[in-house]
């Protein structure tokens, strides 16, 4: 008799928490597809906030800009890389350092107006304001 018992609240007691654990689920009440939701990037999609008529506009805006960032990245990885370089060499002089960093400095401020230009170009279009890429994918 006690065995059985012991069994029955113990079950008892299982079956509650398990119940108490899918209706704690967070999804358990939305609907449609929630894959997003369990994705790393957790901050709004700026594709969302344009209607779907001005969407294709958008991503061949976006294409644009990236077009025209690539150069600057690539000069701005190639100049990183050489100051690496002057850095890694014995006897260097500030002198050959502070023209490599003239350079990265102007190369860094064309890709800052690049942009803010392009940020201020998609407010007067589109009505959002681009979001900053966060500091994992640079």
């Amino acid at each position: 008799m006690r065995i059985k018992n012991y069994l029955l609240i113990g079950t008892l007691a299982l079956s509650l928490s398990g119940a108490g654990l899918a209706s704690a689920h967070p999804l358990a009440a939305q609907e449609g597809n929630n894959h997003r939701n369990y994705h790393c990037h957790k901050g709004p999609h700026a594709l969302r906030l344009i209607p779907k008529e001005r969407q294709e506009e958008f991503k061949a805006f976006k294409k644009a800009l990236h077009q025209q960032m690539l150069p600057l990245i690539k000069e701005k990885r190639a100049l990183n890389m050489q100051l690496t370089g002057l850095l890694a060499t014995p006897g260097v002089q500030w002198e050959h350092i502070s023209k490599l960093v003239d350079k990265i400095n102007t190369n860094h401020a064309n890709i800052t107006t690049l942009v803010a230009k392009n940020k201020l170009e998609a407010v007067q279009k589109f009505g959002i304001v681009l979001p900053s890429r966060p500091a994992f994918h640079r």
